[in-house]
């Protein structure tokens, strides 16, 4: 390049006029005649009546002629460099060594040898420029560029003091389509940027020390993020960007509330029969007289029962005028009611003393004559905080959120996730496993009646509530969204967008009863990733080791029946 345009300085030397010309200068030798050209940094000092344009290269104190040492080592000396070169900022004092270089990029000049004022494009990644009106280019150390003129592709290795030296093909309005270093090893996917560092730089979604994948929550071809009102969806460059889980409103984990319900003012309220556990945490422990079972779930102790053990359930403390049962460790029996004559008196009286005297309507056995001194509850009523109430028609104890409980006779918490009962059939002889739940806490779903953690195979999730799992149609072992949106298909057939096929189509490959998208460098592919390409795209056209890259490296032509990469 600086050959080029030393040559063409000393050719216009000798016949142009003293005050019009112009020094270009190298380490070792300055050239003295009419040039237009503007790469470089001029240099000049007070006291001395030429300047001089410094071209690319290195600068010391030692350096000749006599004219550049001269400014080179003037305490006055200031430099206005040309865009794009280091020490952009004009008239900037000299510091020596002095290195005269284009920073990692590529300066487009109006005419060639690079002459008029140049513009300076940085590395860069798939964003059209016009060369139209460039004459010629200069090309940083260790940098590639790929300009395009129709159909016409061309990598430059080097500058071009001429574009015009372009090949024929390449005639016409050129546009620079992406300019890189190419120092990164292995080279960046086709997403990344490879920087002067030697590291690829990925756009906003992509993640990876090549930019070869999507970062966590981002997904498809370009790395979107995943839909809003999802906490995380199907991603992976590969991903189809399906919601997994939507969003919650004031789930139990946004206040710290593990069994309960978090409040718009981020506020905790325990489910019923559960409590701040002794080292302070949010509902995590039972509360008094209740007693964690086998399901995680906090249950009500028996009654008579003040305090019960977790898991077993069997009593530790009885309530005053209790006594532990001698065959059920569970159960606290009351003191039986006789009279002073020994009388036993039967189910629906107590003993007054001296005679049995009938409970109150509300109490099957009691030990008073109010309703508060019912033992057990009356049939059709549930014991709850010391009284009988009745329930609603689905079972749920009136003035309360909890559930009747035949089998105790009291009213008694349900499974933690459920947040809306319903038993139509609710009577004196149903029990608590015959309750369906019609809505959940925050974070479960519905099946069948039951509050789950997420939807089981062959069932979706209905996007009409966000609650409801619904099965699949008969053609899908898994679906979502809607019941034909195939996920998996029956009948070993392969799903490919939704669809039921017999084999994948061309860019995807089979995966696990799927037809997977390849990576967006292939074209064809054996599997997800950006090393497994089987076939190249035009833009991306070198297959190398399972990968597609831009470009051959430096000194290597690319070419086949279809394309041809000239290497310049």
């Amino acid at each position: 390049m600086l050959g080029s345009i030393l040559t063409v300085s000393l050719a216009f030397g000798a016949s142009v006029v003293a005050q019009s010309s112009t020094v270009l200068c190298v380490a070792g030798q300055c050239l003295q005649g009419y040039s237009n050209t503007t790469l470089g940094a001029t240099l000049s000092a007070s006291g001395i009546s030429t300047e001089v344009l410094l071209l690319p290269g290195q600068y010391t104190s030692s350096t000749n002629p006599q004219l550049l040492n001269d400014l080179l080592t003037s305490s006055s000396a200031t430099l206005s460099p040309s865009s794009g070169f280091a020490n952009s900022t004009a008239n900037t004092s000299v510091t020596l060594p002095l290195t005269v270089q284009l920073q990692p990029g590529i300066a487009t000049y109006p005419k060639s040898l690079y002459s008029g004022e140049g513009s300076y494009i940085s590395l860069s990644q798939n964003s059209s420029t016009s060369l139209s009106n460039t004459g010629s280019l200069a090309l940083s150390g260790n940098v590639w560029a790929e300009v395009t003129a129709g159909s016409s592709r061309v990598i430059l290795w080097n500058s071009v003091p001429d574009v015009s030296q372009l090949p024929t093909t390449a005639s016409g309005s050129l546009s620079l389509v992406k300019v890189e270093s190419s120092t990164c090893s292995p080279p960046c996917s086709g997403s990344g940027v490879c920087t002067a560092s030697g590291t690829c730089s990925c756009p906003s979604g992509f993640s990876g020390s090549s930019c070869e994948q999507c970062a966590s929550g981002h997904y498809g071809q370009s790395c979107q993020p995943c839909p809003s009102g999802c906490t995380s969806c199907d991603d992976g460059i590969s991903g189809t960007g399906r919601c997994l889980k939507t969003t919650v409103s004031n789930p139990p984990s946004s206040c710290n509330c593990i069994n309960g319900q978090c409040g718009s003012n981020g506020q905790c309220s325990c489910l019923p029969g559960w409590t701040s556990a002794s080292n302070g945490t949010q509902c995590a422990a039972c509360a008094t007289g209740y007693f964690l079972d086998s399901s995680g779930n906090c249950e009500i102790c028996q009654l008579g029962c003040a305090q019960c053990a977790d898991s077993s359930g069997d009593c530790i403390t009885c309530k005053t005028g209790y006594t532990q049962d001698a065959n059920d460790r569970t159960k606290c029996d009351a003191a039986s009611q006789t009279t002073s004559g020994g009388t036993a008196c039967p189910d629906g009286s107590y003993s007054n003393g001296t005679s049995c005297q009938p409970c109150a309507p509300e109490c099957q056995t009691c030990t008073g004559s109010t309703s508060n001194n019912c033992v057990i509850c009356a049939s059709g009523t549930y014991s709850f905080n010391g009284s009988c109430v009745q329930t609603n028609s689905v079972g749920v104890c009136e003035g309360s959120s909890l559930i009747a409980n035949n089998n105790k006779h009291e009213c008694d918490t349900w499974w933690i996730q459920m947040h809306i009962v319903s038993d139509t059939k609710f009577n004196v002889a149903s029990t608590t496993n015959q309750a369906q739940c019609t809505g959940c806490l925050p974070g479960y779903v519905l099946y069948q009646g039951s509050c789950i953690g997420s939807c089981p195979s062959g069932t979706f999730l209905s996007p009409t509530d966000n609650l409801t799992c619904t099965a699949c149609d008969s053609s899908c072992s898994t679906c979502a969204g809607s019941a034909s949106y195939c996920l998996t298909c029956a009948n070993s057939m392969l799903a490919s967008n939704g669809q039921c096929v017999s084999s994948c189509p061309s860019n995807t490959f089979s995966s696990s009863g799927a037809c997977v998208t390849c990576h967006p460098d292939c074209a064809t592919c054996s599997g997800s990733a950006f090393n497994q390409c089987t076939s190249c795209n035009q833009t991306l056209p070198v297959l190398t080791n399972g990968r597609c890259l831009a470009t051959c490296s430096q000194n290597q032509y690319f070419d086949t029946t279809t394309s041809h990469l000239p290497i310049l």
